[in-house]
This record gives C-alpha cells, structure tokens and sequence, in this order.
C-alpha cells in the first residue's frame, strides 16, 4: 500500500496548479521570487561570518548565531502555522476504502515532511556550515550541528501540526496556548534572564563540543512529538461520533442578543465565526498576526527606529480587523439574498459591523496594553496613539474596502493558501492604509506632539461614526443589488 500512496503523493505534487499552463506570467514572477529568495538565503549562509566580522568587530559569529536560533525558530513558529498545511486533509480522499488506519496516520506524517518550510531553511544552514563550519571544526562536529539542527526543524514542524490539529479548531484553547507563550516572553525579558537565547546558545554549541547528549535530547523530543501527532491523526481519522464526543454547536450570544438588532446581528457574525472554519481559521490567523507584532515591538532594542516600532503598533490593534474586516459582506455571499429581504436597514448593518470591528481593535489593544507596562512602558504612548487612530479611521476604511467586493467567500474550506474569493487589491490596497500613519511618525519622529495628533485625528473620525455610517450605508444601498448579482455567481 506504500507505494501507491506514494505515488498518489508524488503526482499531486507535479499536478499541481503552479506547474500548468495557467496564469503563466504570474506562476513564472511568483518562481523568480523564490529563486531570489533562495540565493539571498545562500549567500548569507556563505558570507555570514564575514559579514559579522565587518559590522560587529569583537562578535564571535557562531557564538551570535547559536544563541539566536532557537528566538528565530520561534518566530518562524508563526510563519508555519500561517502556511502549513495539516497532513490529515491529504487523508480525507481515503477514509472510504480499505485502507489501514494506522498506516494512513504514518503516510501522513512522513508526507507531510516534504513542505517548503522544511526545505528553504537548508539553503542557508547547509552552505553555512560547508565554509564556516567545516574548515574551524571538522567534518564530524559540523555534520552533529547540522543534524541537531534538522531535529529542530522537525521539532519545529510536529509542533505546528500538533498545534493546528488540537487547537486548530478551538478558540478557547488556542487562546490558552497563545497566553502561556506571552507570559513566558514577558517573564524572561521582565526578569532579564534571556533564558532562551542562553538555552540556544547552549544546545548548539554543544552539538560542536560534545554532540551525544545534546542529539539524544533532540531526537527523543522529535520522536515524542511524532507519536503524539502520529496517535492525534489517527483520532481524528474516525468522526466524532465514534469518539464519542458531542457534535459541535455554534453558541449562542444571548447577551448581545438583547442590546437590540445590532446586538443581534453582531451575535449571527460571531456565530459565523465558530460555525464556519475558513472565518475562524482567519481568526485565528490575526491573533497570530496580533502575538507577531507585539513580539517584535517588545523585541525592538529602541524607539530610535520610528518606522519600525510604528509598524508594529499599528499591527497590534489592527491585527483583528485588518484582513478579515475587508471580507464584510463577502462572509454573507451564500445568504446575502435573505440578507437584504428582510426589513434591515443598512445603517443598522453597517453599525453593527463597525461595532464589531471596532471591539476588535479595542480588544487586542487591551490585551496588549499591560503586557508593553510590564515589559516596555515607554512603548505605551505609541501603543495607544495607534490603537485610538485605528478604531476612529482604519476601521471605518476596511469597512469601505468591504463594499468593493463582488465575490462571494465559501465558508467551509480552508484559509491555508486559499485565495477563492480574493483578488490582488485585496493585499494591494492594505498597503495605504497601513503605511501612510507610519511613514507621518517616522517622518515626524516619536515625539509627544506627533502622537497627539495622531491619536487626535483618529478620535474626531471615532466620534464622526454616525456621519460614517451614513456615508457606508449609502455605498451600500447603491451597490447592494450588484453585490449580491455578483455573489451568487461567484
């Protein structure tokens, strides 16, 4: 049974969409990209001791770069829950036939290995280690590095497919995991330990002096986290209701059910969201978009870089609204019709939504706010003049985007590489909005006068919502019967 699996695996790779005919242009520029990526990968890898050397004189390059990888594993952590894909969709096409279950759950972990986030990474360590590596410490204790350093990158790769299959799903235990890695980030920079950085330094520069102990530890956690994906994968194979588990059921929001029809239909947008798993996989994209930022804001060395930190500030707050807010009415595509028959006016949609969004902003601001206390708080001030700019501008921006789109999205496949319902002015018009507030502050520099002002124009455009949503209700009257044309041939 192995083999023709594999060659089913094997074909679904050469007959995937990038290798036809299709889109030519787009699949060649998308190619060229990659190929500059990969050579920028290597030639770093080759010239990253010399480069050290030059702009850091006194630095041991291997020194810097063991204790950094293990910070930027980490961050990558994000990137491959945001591409990777979980190996048990490849499954679901077998699931009817005779096949055995176990062996299945292995197909799909061993599969599953081949995913680009495993393969750009060795670009750079493999030529690294050949001209930096390789001539200072010999051939044995550089192929222990390099090896130690694919069992992190499997370590790296099971922990992700663990995190999409058990929390993947569930916002509240998603929640739990995202909570337990900020509070981890935050005692070790308030503490000042760097335990991280230190445990970094100390793996992989004994995978140079005495690799043994340090290849055990590494391999048994790579086979620990395979089993625990391996057994995971196998329940997951059979559904639910031969686990014995409850069928899921969308909650209710009786609270906001109670503040009225915009109340209500906030609760229905919520209720989308759990009920649906390309929305909440989108969710839960932006609250790893939201942990990114605050990451790199908190990891910044000063304010001395305007640009960046403004950045970063502003994807905090927007984080929850920035993508998924553009999709509005596009959510509603497969029922816009019903939408639009009953007696709804669209103020109080379009209120409800600015509601919605807003909260968004005022939630992943909140929840950011004590964190910055605790670890930066001279941050705060660029924390809060941003949020106070998004939820009075940005929000009611996105919210316009919103009115443009002329496609329906499906609910029920997956957000992962998926781009149905999208277009380029999608990723295009994000730009504006999200550079023009920080190109003004970096201009201006971070200085009180710059902040008020920013935080001033964001609060008169808050408290002008009621002319926003006369504004976006009239887009929406005009356009209502177009979209919804749009969306049911779509």
């Amino acid at each position: 049974m192995r083999g023709p699996l594999l060659r089913h695996h094997l074909k679904s790779i050469l007959r995937a969409p990038i290798w036809s005919g299709k889109q030519l242009l787009t699949n060649l520029l998308v190619g060229l990209f990659v190929l500059y990526l990969l050579a920028n990968l290597t030639v770093v890898g080759l010239l990253f001791d010399y480069v050290i050397e030059e702009s850091m004189p006194g630095t041991d390059p291997q020194a810097l770069l063991n204790r950094a990888l293990l910070p930027v594993f980490l961050v990558l952590l994000v990137v491959r829950y945001l591409l990777q894909a979980s190996p048990e969709l490849r499954l679901r096409p077998y699931l009817h036939l005779p096949l055995s279950r176990p062996r299945l759950a292995h197909y799909a972990q061993l599969t599953s290995l081949t995913s680009t986030q495993n393969l750009y990474p060795l670009f750079f360590f493999l030529p690294y280690a050949g001209a930096n590596l390789l001539p200072s410490y010999g051939p044995v204790a550089t192929g222990s590095w390099l090896v130690g350093v694919l069992l992190v990158l499997l370590i790296s790769h099971y922990t992700v497919v663990l995190l999409r299959m058990y929390v993947g799903v569930r916002l509240g235990r998603f929640a739990l995991v995202l909570a337990a890695g900020t509070l981890l980030f935050v005692a070790d920079r308030f503490v000042g330990g760097q335990w991280l950085p230190a445990f970094s330094e100390a793996t992989f520069s004994g995978l140079l002096t005495q690799p043994a102990l340090a290849l055990i530890v590494l391999g048994l956690g790579v086979a620990g986290l395979y089993g625990a994906a391996y057994r995971l994968t196998l329940q997951r194979l059979y559904p639910e209701t031969d686990r014995g588990l409850p069928a899921p059921t969308a909650p209710r929001f009786q609270a906001l059910e109670r503040l009225g029809l915009e109340g209500a239909l906030i609760s229905n947008e919520l209720r989308l969201i759990t009920r649906n798993r390309r929305p909440r996989q989108m969710v839960l994209s932006s609250v790893l978009l939201f942990a990114l930022g605050l990451y790199m804001m908190l990891a910044s060395a000063s304010a001395e870089v305007s640009f960046n930190l403004a950045i970063w500030a502003f994807l905090i707050s927007a984080a929850g609204f920035l993508n998924y807010g553009q999709f509005m009415f596009s959510w509603e595509g497969a029922h816009f019709d019903a939408l639009l028959s009953r007696a709804i006016p669209p103020e109080r949609l379009i209120r409800s939504k600015l509601y919605l969004l807003c909260a968004t902003c005022v939630l992943f601001g909140g929840i950011a706010v004590p964190v910055v206390l605790l670890v930066e708080p001279s941050y705060l001030n660029v924390l809060l003049a941003m949020a106070v700019y998004n939820a009075g501008l940005t929000v009611p921006l996105v919210l316009l985007m919103a009115t443009f789109n002329n496609k329906a999205v499906q609910l029920g496949g997956s957000s992962l590489l998926n781009y149905q319902g999208t277009g380029l002015h999608h990723f295009v018009w994000i730009l504006p909005i999200m550079l023009i507030p920080t190109i003004v502050l970096a201009m201006l520099g971070l200085s009180g006068l710059a902040l008020l002002g920013l935080a001033a124009f964001g609060l008169v455009s808050l408290l002008a919502y009621p002319m926003w949503t006369r504004f976006l209700a009239q887009r929406l009257r005009a356009r209502r019967h177009l979209m919804a044309a749009s969306f049911r041939s779509s």
